[in-house]
């Protein structure tokens, strides 16, 4: 397998995509099935390319271009993106209408907002970035019981069962499993956007670097 992994935070990629991102949640999807025959060229181009600071300095100048033709309907609300930073400050704790309060949104439009923009809802987004922690604190060590208290969960059954919601498997099994393999110490944590381009000599990863993408 032979390639680069661009990853893009979710409000970038509904600008660069100009599509909402609830419909790519939890999907894969092409390339060029959302950005055309020009992903086609940037892969020719990439691919012509042996240095990887080249490749990235290329990648660089295509995706702002692409970035400035994008709608400007399609550029991040900054409401969204307060909320985002408030709900990973808070660990995902804050309530949703205290998330709209401190946004000046009502509940229903931030919603809509953030399914759009983000592909998924506050809610659901604070339950991911909880058990997140949750999973960081269980994987240093610390009991079912202080880390259900410390991450804002009821009680170590509230924890378990939204383990169980969200990952498929316990507590105990996933940290079993991830102990014995590859590490899996991550919730699902929405949408995500990569682009895949062949011929480039190994898989690498590319964090975008400019502050319109993050």
């Amino acid at each position: 397998m032979e390639g680069v992994e661009i990853t893009l935070a979710p409000w970038a990629a509904h600008r660069l995509l100009g599509a909402s991102m609830a419909e790519l949640t939890d999907t894969v999807v092409e390339a060029s099935s959302v950005l055309g025959r020009r992903v086609e060229h940037l892969t020719d181009e990439l691919s012509q390319k042996p240095a990887a600071s080249a490749r990235f300095r290329a990648l660089d100048r295509t995706l702002l271009q692409w970035m400035a033709a994008a709608p400007a309907s399609c550029k991040a609300d900054v409401g969204v993106l307060r909320a985002w930073q408030l709900l990973h400050r808070s660990s995902g704790t804050i309530t949703i209408r205290q998330l709209a309060e401190q946004v000046q949104y009502s509940t229903r439009h931030l919603e809509g907002l953030f399914r759009r923009q983000i592909g998924v809802s506050p809610k659901r987004l604070a339950r991911v970035i909880r058990l997140n922690r949750a999973i960081h604190r269980l994987s240093r060590g610390n009991s079912l019981v202080d880390t259900a208290l410390s991450c804002g969960y009821y009680d170590q059954p509230h924890l378990a069962n939204e383990f169980k919601t969200m990952t498929g498997t316990t507590p105990g099994r996933f940290l079993g499993d991830a102990a014995d393999g590859p590490s899996r110490l991550s919730a699902p944590s929405g949408p995500a956007s990569g682009l895949n381009a062949s011929r480039l000599g190994r898989f690498e990863r590319y964090i975008i670097p400019h502050p319109d993408f993050h």
